[in-house]
Formats: structure tokens, sequence, C-alpha cells
């Protein structure tokens, strides 16, 4: 249809819905089955914003009915978000309620003075009660997410820029929030310019994340890679109150590692069930990661998973997932910070929101994060089932050994973990499960899912401490015929138990199969085909024999098979396109065809 302020014709078809919607929904009753999604408590205010915009415009073109529809819409829905029983309270719906009421009072000339000086009234001191409870001591938003972390410190600085053109002053209690907010957010942000995926957090470039909120030099540099800005004086931040802790090998470097390791439960909303959970980036990959958030309809088996402990790197105990929020903030706590004078740095956090069971993490790291040494220790005077998961990278190839697991990218091992301390103990890759209890997804955006790798490690007990060595490898390590490297190459470390292992014989037992975030690549009854995740998925694919390009096709990657191939060692580079387009390409393991 077009703009409202394009034409006549545009304003008179949405004055009809205005009509329409004041004479059906404006004044329902609150005991309707339906008030609740007439009335949610954002949608309200958010209502309010756009209609006061939409007034705006009819006045300008001197449409006096739209004009006085659009009044009466608003005064009844200002009166709506003024009662104390409809407020959301101190939470972001809350905040945006008490921003729609505060711009209402603000703009509504037609109503007296009186009337908005006491909307304006109740409003700031909503706003006002919010922002001092929404915030650690440290700084950091209660809603445990970097995304709703950065906008909600764009309200207070809006908020504070309201202020100053109200009374002439800023108060001094949130520009010390925003300063310590700013901090946050620097040590948030991964190598690579996005924030972590934590919680209810979209991954977006932060380039021009500041949107005048967070102007420092350290900010801008963290955003920007190291493109602009001011090196940050400290490559680690730990919030014990808060339940946080940072750590990266190195500033302004894209293939710096990262770490940051979360033992915050200081609300509810948009709480993950991550206590206590570990998280590493290097070089472009998550080594360890989350699933990530896939939505909020709580029916849907996928958004369970991404809220539960299964979509994170902790300890699950009897097979179930401790819930998303209840309530016991103060059973989760982080320890102050030990540094050795060897480089190693120490820090441990308890979470004893089970039932019989207090869960103490001790992660213990060197300055490069090229080693990492976890101690979980489990007390509980009855047995249980333990399911101890780590999330790997869905672009890795994990390879299950007897007690330890390595993570491949094109034949290099990125990451390996070794587990130690357990009489028995039985490994298990989960990829792409479906069904009730889904298993090994990543989602990197709300409602897209790709399939990842989730390694459960399963055992018994009741007070045990089990023991989790993480090595992580640089990317330029050799690798044999470009093929899959014997392991013995690559152990620079003397007390690698990769040593002995030759990997080569682990691709021949996966049958030719090559798992991706995309599609894979599979040799079936003589023929070479791209099998994607879903079958409406497209992309460029060039087909290498040896460094010779063989074949190079674009379209929907299910039709693409080849057929009579001649022997020798084939691979495929993988551009995704159309709705996947987002996706970095790739480059798929060799297949030795007889």
């Amino acid at each position: 249809m077009g703009s409202i302020e394009e034409s006549e014709a545009n304003r008179e078809s949405i004055y009809e819905f205005i009509k329409l919607w004041i004479d059906q929904c404006l004044y329902v009753s609150s005991k309707s089955e339906n008030y609740g999604k007439i009335y949610h408590d954002e949608a309200t205010a958010q209502r309010l914003n756009i209609s006061m915009r939409i007034h705006m415009i009819y006045q300008e073109h001197g449409h006096r009915d739209a004009v006085r529809s659009l009044e009466m819409m608003m005064d009844h829905t200002a009166e709506v978000l003024e009662g104390e029983n409809f407020y959301a309270g101190n939470n972001n719906h809350g905040m945006f309620q008490a921003q729609a009421l505060r711009d209402y009072a603000i703009y509504a000339n037609w109503k007296s003075a009186e009337f908005r000086l006491k909307l304006i009234s109740i409003s700031l001191e909503r706003l006002s009660e919010y922002f001092r409870s929404c915030f650690t001591s440290e700084g950091v938003h209660v809603e445990h997410s970097p995304s709703y972390h950065l906008m909600v410190a764009r309200h207070v600085h809006e908020h504070l820029e309201f202020m100053d053109i109200l009374t002439s002053s800023r108060p001094e209690n949130l520009l010390r929030i925003l300063a310590k907010a700013e901090l946050h957010a620097i040590h948030c942000i991964q190598p690579d310019g996005r924030f972590l995926p934590l919680s209810d957090t979209s991954q977006t470039p932060l380039t021009n994340a500041q949107m005048n909120v967070f102007t420092s030099r350290e900010f801008s540099y963290a955003a920007s890679g190291g493109k602009t800005g001011q090196v940050p004086p400290d490559r680690t931040l730990i919030e014990t109150k808060s339940g946080y802790l940072f750590h990266r090998s190195a500033w302004g470097d894209p293939n710096a590692a990262y770490m940051s390791f979360i033992a915050a439960y200081n609300g509810g909303y948009h709480k993950h069930s991550d206590d206590l959970h570990l998280y590493l980036w290097k070089s472009g990959y998550e080594l360890l990661t989350e699933s990530g958030p896939y939505g909020y309809q709580m029916k849907e088996p996928y958004v369970r998973y991404g809220f539960s402990q299964y979509g994170h790197n902790n300890i699950i105990v009897d097979s179930n997932s401790l819930p998303r929020h209840d309530e016991k903030m103060d059973q989760v706590s982080m320890s102050e910070i030990i540094k050795y004078s060897s480089g190693s740095t120490i820090v441990s956090a308890r979470n004893a929101r089970f039932d019989n069971v207090i869960h103490i993490r001790k992660i213990e790291y060197n300055d490069s994060l090229s080693s990492i040494e976890v101690t979980d220790s489990l007390k509980s005077d009855i047995e249980h089932e333990y399911q101890m998961i780590w999330n790997l990278d869905p672009r890795l190839n994990v390879r299950i050994h007897e007690d330890f697991v390595v993570g491949h990218i094109e034949g290099r091992p990125l990451v390996k973990l070794e587990f130690r301390g357990l009489e028995s103990l039985k490994i298990k890759l989960h990829r792409g499960v479906k069904g009730i209890r889904p298993r090994g997804w990543r989602f990197p955006n709300f409602g897209s899912k790709v399939i990842g790798n989730q390694v459960a490690v399963y055992f018994s007990g009741s007070t045990l401490d089990v023991f989790t060595s993480i090595h992580v490898y640089e990317m330029n390590f050799p690798n044999e015929n470009e093929l899959v490297p014997t392991v013995v190459a690559l152990a620079r470390n003397k007390e690698d138990h990769l040593q002995n292992v030759d990997v080569r014989s682990d691709m021949v037992q996966q049958k030719h199969e090559v798992p991706s975030d995309f599609a894979s690549l599979k040799f079936i009854e003589g023929t070479l085909l791209v099998q994607p995740l879903e079958s409406s998925s497209r992309a460029t694919i060039k087909l290498y024999r040896g460094s010779t390009l063989f074949s190079e096709r674009s379209g929907a990657i299910s039709n693409m098979r080849w057929s009579d191939l001649a022997s020798g060692s084939y691979r495929a580079r993988i551009y995704p396109k159309g709705k996947d387009s987002w996706r970095p390409p790739y480059t798929s393991e060799w297949i030795k065809i007889p």
C-alpha cells in the first residue's frame, strides 16, 4: 500500500482501520478472554508511541476526524497505562510503558496542564525506580543478555537527555550506572566485533551500536575489532557480584582467543539455565558454544531446549534440566579471581539450585587460553546420574575417543577435551536430534536453526570430582596431503595425549559422511551428492578432484549429484545462497572414491 504520508488514499485506508480498531478493541472489558492479547503490556505502550506519530501526520494534512479519533484512542490508552494494576513493574516492559506515558504527557497539548504534570510525575518515578533496580552494583543489566544490556543502556541515555531538557541536569546515579554498563559491554564483545551469544542475544555487528550511548574510544575499539578508537586497558574483567568473567588473549587481533565464564542469576527475564556455563571463541570459531535463543513460545521444543541446561555447557542431574527461572538467585555465586606468578588464573563458581546436589566448577587458564583446566566438584549424599554437556561449533568435525574428543576443521584439530577422574564414563555425540527433547542444535538467530555438535559425558556417583583438560590449537598446523593429519605431527605439547592416535582411521569409520552446519558431502551407491540440511537450501558448489576444479553448479542443493566419477579424492567448496547467504563459505573434507 505504501506509507501513510505517501497519499491521501493511504491515509484514508489507515483511518478506516483505526476506526475499526476503536470500535472493536478500544473499550474491550478486562474480563474478556481477548483482553490480554489486545492490551499486552509492552504492545500497548508501543501502540501509544505509534499513535502519537500518526496523529502528527494527520494534523499536518488537516485530517480533523482522524485527529479526534486518535486523541480519543490515545487518551484511553494512557488511562490504561497509568493504572497500577496494568503497570508491568521493574522490567523492560514496564520501562516501555513508563516512557510512552511520559512522552504522551509531553505531547498531549489538548489535555490540561495539571493532568499532564500528574502523568509526568508518575512516569518519571517509575523510570527512576526501574533504572535503579535493573542494574547490579557493577553496572550489569539484570536480564542477563548483552543485547538487552545495550538496549536498556540506550534508554538510560535517552532518559538522561530528557531530564537534561526538563531540569537542566542529569542524575548522577544514572551517569555512574552508564559508565559501569559501558565497561561490561566492552568485555562482552568478541574479537570479531559481535556480542557473545549469551541468553536472548542476537549476534549482529556492533560497529554502529553506540547510537550515542557508549561514546568512549575503548568501546569503539572493541566494536570495530581494533579498526578505530583506543585499546582498552584490561583484557580481563571479573564481576563477582554479578557473576561474570571475561578474558581475551589480545585486543585488536581477530584471531585472538576469548573466554567467558558465567554464574549470573540476577533476574528472571530473558535468563537461560546457563549457570556455570563456559564459552570459548578463537579464530572465528565457537570452540565451546551454546544453542542461543530460538524464540519465546514455550510449547515449542526448540524454545525449551534453548532455555535449558542442555543448550549450555554445564552439568545435568538425573536427566532433568534446571528450570530457566526458579527464584533461587542466592544459590548461584562466583568467587574472587586468583592470579599466580606462573601466569595462570583461577576462578570458581557455585550452583546449588539442584535438589540434593551442589555443583562447584573451578576454571584454571593460562593467558593465551591455549590451556584451560576445568574441575567439576559434585556433592550429594545419594547416587545420581550425571551428564556433562559440551556444545561445540557446528562447523567442527567432532570425533569421539575413549576418554577425549577432538574438534577438527578441514582435518586440522582446533580443540581437544580430555576427561579424567572417573572410573567409568560414556561419551556420546548428539547432532540434530529432533522430537520433544531435541539436542545438538545451534540457533544463530531467533527462529533459525542449524545442526550443532553436542558432546555428552555420562557418569554416575554421589560426591566426586571430574576433570576436563581443554587444549586449543592454532589454525596453521600442517596436515598430510591436505587430507586428515596424523596427530603425531601435531603434538607439540608433551602432555598432549593425542600423540598415539591415528585420526585417519576415524575418517574411514565415518563412511564418507562429512557433517556441517548446512550440507553434507556423501558418496552413496556410486553417486557423489551434497545432502542439504533443508530441502530448500541453495548454494554454489565447486567440486574439486585433487587440486583441479572438476565441476561448478548453482541452485537447489538437493539436485546436485555426480555419477560415474573417476577414482580419486574429491571435496567441495560450498557457498550458501538465498535465505542462507548469511552463512560463511566452507570446504568439506575429502572423500576418496576407489
